[in-house]
């Protein structure tokens, strides 16, 4: 939601310094959870966002945690998932909004 950190992503002319400033930066806004997961068997995943806080969990056990501004934009109206591998399958998945 930083327009000047996008036109830094999106520039090929970033000096070495600018381009670690800004590594840096997005290594900051960013977390990954490594799981061992058995083909075959289903998992519940839990993405939880409140405030400027996002956890995930993995069968009830919390996997990770990132916590930045963006995450509590008041314009943000998306949320959006990236699996990495060959093949992912969702099924039964639900949105909910609590009110606080």
């Amino acid at each position: 939601m930083n327009l000047e950190v996008r036109k830094q992503r999106q520039s090929k002319n970033l000096s070495p310094e600018q381009q670690k400033s800004l590594d840096t930066l997005l290594a900051e806004k960013t977390n990954t959870a490594a799981v061992n997961l058995k083909p075959g068997q289903w998992y519940r995943l839990g993405v939880r966002i409140q405030g400027d806080s996002l956890v995930a969990s993995l069968d009830g056990k919390k996997i990770a945690e990132l916590r930045s501004p963006g995450i509590d934009h008041p314009t943000k109206t998306k949320v959006g998932m990236t699996v990495n591998g060959s093949t992912i399958d969702f099924d039964n998945l639900k949105v909910f909004s609590v009110s606080q």
